[in-house]
């Protein structure tokens, strides 16, 4: 049995009227596609004048509430970044103290507290002691008296500047022992290597035909550093090292004998000012720690003591019920300590050695210039003198 179905109007099964079916299909609703075909075009010319005329009329305002809104941000972000890195900082410096702190601390002072009464000790902060308890027994008159003294040994350093020390006995409350890390002081035991002046080097020179003032005998070879020439008078006053090349000589030099002339020269050192400064070095550093130690007792009228003791090794300081001791004293490596200094009496500095001065006195003279003397060149002086600026002296001269 065959059945033939009839066809499917596709007007008929057009089901919208804002859709895409009805635009293309023009012939089934010829005024729904007409009416769609206008509304595409005045959406089309409204949004290009919305993007184009719209900005020039407004655009400025627009721009103004973007920008501020962008500035609003971007304070907003540096903030919270400015906040994040600061926790982030105190995150990384606690981590750092807890290292610091299981590491042995530089400058470490190991304080020794001897207490003469029978008594127990306690720590009121975070600090290691160490406790030795030592008996003392005499017999007079057949009684016998026992003393117990007590001996704490505890570190302090620059980086736990505080200790604290309770004291009580049979749970009671006898005092309160602070001490606190108020500074190192290293004095040096100077010994002076030279004394020295601001200076300025000069040369001053003169050329003589031979058998003529100081060119005579042996010319040049007769010169040494400390020679003090007339022709050099002027440069005589002053520290400096005098020299001696041959020169020309003959009559194309201006002179009558034919042997070689003298060519004096003396290099002096003048004085800028009359400062004086002093190079020394330390052969030894003597420590001395300041401690500032405050005691609080029930007793005392004032209930609290304070006092600021210089202390050095091994040198016990007695304070009221108890004596302190500082028994060992670390330093860290310091290379500036072995270095030379300078100082002009008010001022001291680290002194570099690659720096040498022209001017060396003695320091028994203490820089007056009749005990300096110049220091040699590393380089060889050596003098080109022309024929033409030859200086002809006189036999009168």
């Amino acid at each position: 049995m065959t059945t033939v179905c009839r066809a499917l109007d596709f007007c008929a099964n057009l089901d919208c009227w804002f859709c895409t079916q009805v635009l293309l299909n023009p012939e089934c609703w010829p005024t729904g596609a007409i009416a769609l075909m206008l509304l595409l075009l005045y959406v089309v010319v409204a949004s290009i004048y919305i993007l184009l005329y719209v900005p020039m009329t407004i655009g400025k305002p627009i721009r103004l509430l973007l920008q501020t809104a962008v500035i609003v941000v971007l304070f907003l972000t540096r903030r919270l970044r400015a906040i994040a890195l600061a926790v982030f900082r105190r995150m990384i410096a606690r981590r750092r103290r807890t290292r610091s702190q299981q590491l042995a601390a530089a400058l470490a002072v190991v304080i020794c507290c001897t207490i003469q009464n029978q008594t127990t000790v306690e720590a009121c902060q975070h600090v290691n002691v160490f406790q030795h308890r030592s008996t003392t027994c005499t017999r007079s008159n057949g009684q016998e008296t026992c003393h117990v003294a007590l001996t704490e040994l505890l570190k302090i350093s620059t980086f736990h500047q505080d200790a604290s020390l309770r004291l009580t006995h049979n749970s009671t409350l006898i005092a309160n022992v602070k001490i606190r890390w108020k500074g190192l002081y290293l004095s040096c035991e100077q010994e002076t290597l030279y004394f020295t002046r601001s200076t300025s080097l000069r040369v001053l020179d003169s050329k003589r035909c031979p058998h003529m003032g100081s060119c005579v005998k042996d010319e040049c070879a007769n010169i040494n550093t400390s020679s003090l020439l007339p022709e050099l008078n002027m440069a005589n006053q002053f520290p400096g090292r005098t020299g001696c090349l041959e020169s020309c000589g003959g009559p194309g030099c201006d002179c009558f004998y034919l042997s070689s002339g003298c060519l004096f020269y003396r290099v002096y050192a003048v004085p800028h000012s009359p400062r004086i400064y002093e190079i020394f070095r330390c052969i030894r550093w003597s420590e001395e720690v300041k401690l500032e130690i405050t005691l609080e007792t029930a007793n005392h009228p004032k209930g609290k003591q304070r006092f600021i003791e210089p202390v050095v090794p091994n040198v016990p300081v007695s304070l009221p019920f108890v004596q302190i001791t500082m028994t060992s004293l670390t330093l860290p490596p310091t290379p500036s300590l072995n270095k030379d200094f300078v100082t002009d009496g008010h001022d001291t500095a680290i002194w570099l050695q690659k720096i040498t001065p022209h001017l060396i006195c003695s320091p028994k003279g203490n820089a007056n210039l009749n005990n300096c003397s110049v220091r040699p060149p590393k380089a060889r002086l050596t003098a080109t003198v022309p024929i033409s600026n030859s200086k002809t002296n006189s036999p009168a001269s």
